[in-house]
């Protein structure tokens, strides 16, 4: 599998290729790539991305974005707006994507960021997809010292992450 081979080499390849980037960038490049699938799908999308240096390997986290983008497209049941946000602190820079979908039994919530892990299997077959996303997504984000989770509070879902700001961001 592709997604397990590409799991297992990130760390090296994350370790030696980071840089400072402005994470409102990465975000709008990465809601723009899922423009054409979010119009077809009549969903209304809001976007609010805050600038904030984070010192990264910027391909890692768009490949996170796109990720928990893509989840939120797939998985999406509803009628409520998908909500995108980036918000930068004094150390941190938190992203969120929430939206509605089916309810995530909080057995779920607590394993969904495991290798295979599926919530439903029937949902495997019609939705495709191999169960590594999420899995993928939490490494590269510890890879960066961050952190990964989700909170449900009914139908209504938010998956987000947090990293650190880059100290030039801090100093400047």
């Amino acid at each position: 599998m592709e997604q397990l081979k590409e799991l297992e080499n990130l760390s090296s390849q994350i370790l030696s290729q980071k840089a400072s980037v402005d994470m409102k960038t990465l975000i709008e490049q990465s809601v723009e790539m899922f423009r054409l699938s979010l119009k077809q799908s009549n969903m209304k999308v809001l976007v609010k991305a805050e600038s904030g240096i984070v010192l990264v390997n910027d391909r890692s986290i768009s490949q996170v974005l796109s990720n928990l983008l893509d989840n939120a497209i797939r998985y999406y049941e509803g009628t409520g707006p998908l909500i995108i946000k980036g918000e930068c602190s004094d150390s941190e820079y938190k992203f969120t994507v929430t939206g509605p979908g089916r309810a995530i039994r909080p057995e779920d919530s607590e394993r969904i960021f495991e290798r295979f892990y599926r919530t439903e299997h029937s949902r495997s077959r019609e939705f495709g997809g191999s169960g590594l996303g999420l899995a993928i997504s939490k490494e590269i984000i510890e890879q960066h010292n961050g952190k990964i989770g989700v909170q449900s509070e009914g139908n209504n879902h938010t998956f987000w992450f947090v990293l650190p700001c880059s100290q030039a961001d801090l100093n400047g």
